[in-house]
């Protein structure tokens, strides 16, 4: 069995990688169409994973005029490689390929908000799309939920053990507190009427990494607009050793999203930094069971990140309601697996 995959994003890496390791154990010849953002061709050089890589165009008003050249490249690619399936995150791109070479497509979201703009693009052409339990959008029939998150396809613990090393990298003691902020880009789809990130005034920003240094060291990572303002916080490390980095953390801040759920299945205490409304049921999920918080006041964050670093008892509570809720959730790799080789085989 042939299957395509297609990716644009670091999550979208880490989320499929597992289930390619998977799939070739099982003799599946695995191919992903792969365009730039944020290191994402470094992640897949280091997995070993086979890909074609192609361009991501940014901005938003840029993705839309280069729709017909990212399908037409998308389009060779499956005309050669002549996929039994095509599986990733949800995309117009895959959706109208798949339909125009007559390919089953089955695609996963977490992003509520993607589909004020796409859904119509999109949904009509997928075979299935897969989305949390905690999703708040009905997108119809084609729709089947999972109990579970996205993120836990590469951070359960089957999948992932921290490797300690990266923290001798960056010259961080065995015992030292440090928190890890991002600052995002905001330019997918997903991205459109957010207008104002509380994290993209510069002057926040230093109100912010003045006053939690005295308490601890600040890694900022993200846009490279903000990052380069601060080179002696910016964070310079392999994509694929983040999660590592992010794992012994003290604390989470940012307007990265995927990183707030990331940090809180890890057991870290984390601050997501979002205007109000924005709709992602998956964080509102965990916003729910007391593992994120949720805020779009920069002051309100760093008043809420020294509590948190001063308290011991608050990182260890956080911990142990992770180790839980993971437990309760199911193998999302094996739950991917089993369905794209039951639509191969069909």
């Amino acid at each position: 069995m042939r299957v395509l995959m297609e990716t644009t994003h670091p999550k979208d890496v880490n989320i499929l990688k597992n289930i390619v390791f998977e799939l070739e154990k099982e003799g599946c010849e695995v191919l992903l169409a792969a365009r730039d953002k944020e290191g994402v061709f470094e992640k897949l050089d280091d997995y070993g994973i086979n890909y074609v890589p192609g361009t991501n165009y940014k901005g938003f008003l840029n993705k839309v005029v280069h729709i017909p050249s990212v399908e037409y490249w998308l389009y060779k690619i499956a005309k050669k490689f002549k996929p039994d399936v095509i599986f990733g995150p949800s995309s117009l791109y895959a959706a109208h390929v798949s339909k125009a070479r007559s390919i089953p497509y089955l695609c996963f979201s977490d992003c509520e908000a993607e589909f004020d703009y796409t859904r119509h693009l999109t949904v009509p052409f997928v075979t299935k799309i897969f989305v949390p339990s905690g999703f708040r959008l009905d997108l119809g029939e084609r729709m089947e939920k999972f109990d579970g998150y996205l993120e836990l396809t590469y951070l359960h613990p089957k999948y992932f053990k921290p490797d300690r090393s990266v923290l001798d990298e960056l010259d961080v003691g065995a015992d030292e507190p440090y928190i890890l902020l991002r600052i995002s880009s905001l330019s997918g789809f997903h991205d459109v009427g957010v207008d104002h990130s509380p994290l993209k005034d510069i002057e926040t920003i230093k109100e912010f990494v003045r006053g939690m240094e005295r308490y601890c060291r600040v890694f900022i990572s993200g846009d490279n607009s903000v990052t380069d303002k601060f080179p002696q916080n910016k964070l310079e490390i392999n994509p694929n050793k983040f999660l590592d980095l992010l794992a012994f953390s003290s604390l989470y801040v940012g307007d990265g999203i995927s990183v707030a759920a990331e940090a809180a299945l890890l057991g870290v205490p984390s601050i997501y930094l979002s205007d109000e409304n924005r709709r992602w049921g998956f964080i509102k999920d965990l916003a729910e069971q007391n593992l994120v918080y949720l805020s779009n006041n920069g002051e309100e964050s760093r008043e809420m990140a020294k509590m948190i670093i001063q308290d011991k008892r608050i990182q260890r509570k956080w911990k142990e309601k992770s180790n839980h809720l993971v437990r309760e959730k199911k193998d999302i790799v094996a739950f991917f697996v089993e369905k794209i080789r039951s639509c191969g085989e069909n």
